[in-house]
């Protein structure tokens, strides 16, 4: 009968689950700002600089338990954003483990521009026209066609400097912008380098 009740305080020792923490590191390697969402809370990281986030995890002592959990995490960047097989994502599935750490490396593979509206009337149209090696290849739709951006306000759009050929070639972007009014300003050809962001002040 002793041995029987040794072996039910062993057992449930071993089924007890004990509260740990999976540590998740975000590390921006970019000249730019990255954001993410990790717990329902949201944070802005500087350029250059990382953050810990903790989610805690019930660690069981039965050797045979999944100790790991696993979490979505939205995670982008003026001059980053996670790509796979050439589809971008925001949304990041990541597993911690308790007593572990989590390392994710934000390196700039995108450029950016950031409009911003100095003006006292909306922005409609917000478009670019793109060269490579200075011969003209697209023209964007408007980026405001279903919305405006509104005095004092800015927005960043992160522009691809790549057209999958793997040949080093030079990007260059027009920008154009016009308000309710039909005023209309527009950029001098500016290239964009990897992690370079240009501001687009329309006043």
């Amino acid at each position: 009968m002793r041995n029987i009740l040794i072996l039910l305080v062993l057992s449930t020792i071993l089924l007890t689950a004990c509260e740990s923490e999976g540590r998740l590191r975000i590390n921006n390697f970019t000249d730019n700002k990255v954001y993410f969402t990790f717990n329902n809370k949201s944070y802005i990281l500087a350029d250059s600089t990382y953050r810990i986030v903790t989610k805690k995890i019930n660690k069981s002592w039965n050797p045979f338990a999944n100790n790991e959990k696993t979490s979505i995490l939205t995670l982008f960047g003026e001059t980053f954003i996670y790509e796979k097989e050439g589809i971008e994502y925001e949304d990041i599935e990541v597993t911690l483990k308790p007593d572990k750490t989590l390392n994710l490396y934000c390196t700039a593979n995108r450029a950016c521009v950031e409009i911003q509206n100095l003006t006292d009337s909306p922005i409609t149209d917000f478009h670019y026209q793109r060269f490579i090696d200075d011969e003209f290849d697209e023209e964007s739709e408007n980026f405001f066609a279903d919305t405006a951006l509104e005095p004092n306000e800015y927005m960043f759009y992160r522009l691809k400097l790549s057209d999958d050929t793997g040949d080093t070639r030079k990007f260059s972007y027009v920008f154009s912008a016009a308000d309710s009014l039909g005023n209309t300003t527009i950029s001098s050809r500016i290239l964009m380098d990897e992690d370079k962001k240009f501001y687009f002040i329309v006043e």
